[in-house]
């Protein structure tokens, strides 16, 4: 099992991002209502990137489940790597 505190760690970092994306979107209705467009637009970029965060970080805890095995496979990058066992070294030469 995931270490809760892991656990509510994701979590709560997902409501961060949720919060701030309908600040964010609240924000932009008002710029739009103040004929602001571009300050409107620059909070819509705003709230699609704290949307995008928050569901990055939903899958990262999809991927994690419930093993705590799963941790180790949040940078994908990595989990896509193969593992190479480095060549032995040679005796005598550098």
């Amino acid at each position: 099992m995931i270490n809760k505190k892991v656990r509510e760690g994701f979590n709560k970092q997902i409501q961060h991002e949720f919060y701030s994306a309908y600040l964010y979107l609240s924000m932009a209705a008002w710029a739009y209502s103040k004929g602001m467009d571009g300050m409107a637009q620059w909070f819509v970029d705003e709230q699609v990137e704290e949307e995008a965060n928050a569901s990055k970080n939903v899958q990262n805890l999809e991927m994690v489940g419930d093993s705590g095995n799963g941790l180790l496979m949040v940078d994908r990058e990595l989990g896509s790597r193969a593992f190479t066992m480095p060549a032995p070294k040679e005796e005598g030469g550098e």
